[in-house]
């Protein structure tokens, strides 16, 4: 059965999921995040937090990097299915 998330657990799990697919050895979450934070920057927009990334931004990654790694998935919230059940375990 398909879980819906609310926007509260669909952030979460969102940038739960950000920090796995794009985690380094020995590369500590936060100084992660302010490099994901800092290749979203431009002229027009700066972002100190992971939270001011629009989500459209974020969505798009991952679901990126799934498709690039051969996985497929109808929607996001088959993404978010699938990573919360990874995660559990």
């Amino acid at each position: 059965m398909k879980i819906i998330f609310n926007e509260k657990e669909k952030n979460a799990l969102t940038k739960k999921i950000y920090l796995y697919i794009f985690k380094e050895d020995n590369v500590p979450d936060e100084v992660l995040e302010s490099a994901i934070c800092e290749s979203y920057c431009d002229d027009e927009h700066t972002y100190k937090t992971f939270e001011e990334i629009p989500m459209e931004y974020k969505i798009e990654a991952i679901e990126d990097c799934c498709t690039a790694s051969g996985m497929e998935f109808e929607d996001y919230d088959d993404i978010l299915n699938f990573f919360h059940k990874k995660f559990k375990h």
